[in-house]
């Protein structure tokens, strides 16, 4: 039975194959060098950034496309959106 052998050292070797690129992929990272350290908000960027993502006062936005591409379709070139 020389298929029976081969099937089993195939599956041995393809465990074993699987194994060691699962080790590979899920070691652990050395942290990074040279990484420059983060700076702290001063208050007024954070207030201007806490102003710019408040919702307006509108209830819907106004969005407009304006393009011009004699090459392409209006169902292809205008990105589709939702209301929600």
């Amino acid at each position: 039975m020389p298929s029976c052998k081969r099937t089993i050292l195939l599956g041995v070797g393809g465990t074993l194959l699987a194994v060691i690129a699962a080790r590979i992929v899920l070691a652990p990272r050395r942290a990074a060098t040279g990484t420059l350290p983060i700076k702290a908000l001063q208050r007024s960027e954070q207030a201007q950034i806490i102003e710019a993502m408040r919702p307006s006062k509108r209830e819907r936005p106004v969005i407009a496309i304006a393009m011009f591409n004699e090459a392409t379709e209006v169902s292809t070139s205008c990105p589709p959106t939702g209301t929600g």
